[in-house]
């Protein structure tokens, strides 16, 4: 990050208004600086694990288990959103769950220009790239809290259905589907689930963010 000072400014920012920000939702931060170009953020610990190791571990959770963590996740979102930050970034790897409940961290590492400093190799598990949101990947693209609604969305898909909207063998691949398909309906991959979970969690996949639902509430 040392070469995109704007970038290290902005992550500073949001690390600073976060960390007034007491949430049991939310893994609280408790210190947060620049040294030599170099943002660096430190949250408290907490005994858990992430959803992508709970899933590999365990398995699929129960229906009920995916509505506990969704409104757990909604609810940090929400209030990530009210001082006026969004994630950027949620992911199986950073919502954790502790004692039952969800909580996320790696707090306000969106860049404007979509950036993420990420690879996918051929055969890679899932991982960050899956839960972008489109605009994410476009040059220049403004982002808005809508990304975290999406990545809500691809969250949920994980959950339910036991693999991400979209898959490839290469970031590029990756990206061009993200862009460009369709997922395939949870339904159809699980009958089991609901039709209205289901449709809820296309519509957070939408490509445009005008035709998510407006905010996390909308969703819970």
């Amino acid at each position: 990050l040392s070469d995109d000072p704007e970038y290290v400014k902005k992550l500073n920012a949001a690390g600073k208004a976060a960390h007034s920000l007491k949430h049991p939702n939310i893994a609280s931060l408790l210190n947060a600086g620049i040294d030599n170009g170099r943002a660096w953020l430190v949250y408290e610990w907490r005994d858990a694990v992430n959803l992508r190791d709970s899933l590999t571990a365990s398995g699929l959770p129960s229906l009920p288990d995916v509505a506990r963590i969704a409104r757990g996740l909604l609810l940090g979102l929400n209030a990530l959103h009210q001082i006026g930050q969004f994630h950027g970034g949620v992911s199986a790897t950073n919502v954790l769950i502790s004692r039952g409940s969800p909580f996320l961290t790696d707090i306000g590492q969106a860049r404007d220009d979509g950036a993420i400093g990420v690879r996918l190799d051929a055969g890679a598990v899932v991982g960050l790239p899956h839960f972008i949101a489109p605009e994410q990947y476009r040059d220049g693209a403004a982002l808005t809290p809508s990304i975290d609604v999406y990545s809500t969305g691809a969250l949920l898909y994980y959950l339910t259905t036991g693999r991400a909207p979209f898959n490839a063998g290469n970031l590029a691949a990756l990206i061009q589907a993200i862009l460009s398909n369709a997922p395939l309906t949870p339904d159809s991959i699980r009958p089991e689930i609901p039709i209205g979970l289901s449709h809820l969690i296309i519509a957070c996949l939408e490509k445009n963010p005008g035709s998510r639902p407006g905010s996390p509430m909308e969703v819970l």
